[in-house]
């Protein structure tokens, strides 16, 4: 449905045709507009409130939920290509290291656990690594990844180094 209210004021930013042989409608539509290519929703999607989303590839990207899983999603498929499970839910998560080899998760009530994004296996878990779940994690790409950052929602922040078992810095 178009709203007319929003309706390009140029006949050649948005144009509609349709083609009476093939009985479906063509549409060019505006560059600055959204569009939903794909909802990727089958019997292997997350059960729970989806806590993460980030790219991998140009080709795929990952999720993290409160189900106890992070699933890699992939492009060509259209759907999951694996699935990594936890024992306790996943309220944060990103990818960094100096060539994004990790994917770091908050879970449970401030856990912090570190996967290897191409055997796709747990390195390291640290406990307590805040008082309250991490409620973001953030890879600093200014210093080339080697570092990153989590929070919580008691104002904390911790600054860790880009390690399969993370040191603390701060």
């Amino acid at each position: 449905m178009v709203d007319s209210t929003n309706a390009p004021a140029n006949a050649a930013d948005e144009e509609v045709k349709r083609d009476p042989a093939e009985k479906k409608m063509k549409t060019n539509v505006n560059k600055n507009v959204v569009v939903k290519e794909r909802d990727f929703k089958s019997s292997s999607t997350h059960d729970d409130i989806v806590t993460g989303i980030t790219t991998i590839s140009d080709d795929e990207f990952i999720t993290s939920s409160r189900d106890m899983s992070l699933k890699n999603w992939d492009k060509f498929t259209q759907g999951v290509s694996y699935t990594i499970e936890t024992h306790k839910p996943l309220s944060s998560m990103q990818v960094t290291g100096e060539k994004g080899e990790l994917v770091v998760c908050g879970q449970g009530d401030g856990d912090l656990i570190v996967f290897g994004k191409h055997k796709k296996n747990q390195l390291s878990i640290e406990r307590w690594a805040h008082a309250e779940p991490i409620t973001q994690i953030v890879s600093l790409s200014k210093l080339n990844d080697k570092y990153f950052a989590t929070r919580c929602g008691d104002g904390h922040v911790n600054i860790y180094s880009s390690l399969s078992q993370p040191d603390r810095i701060s």
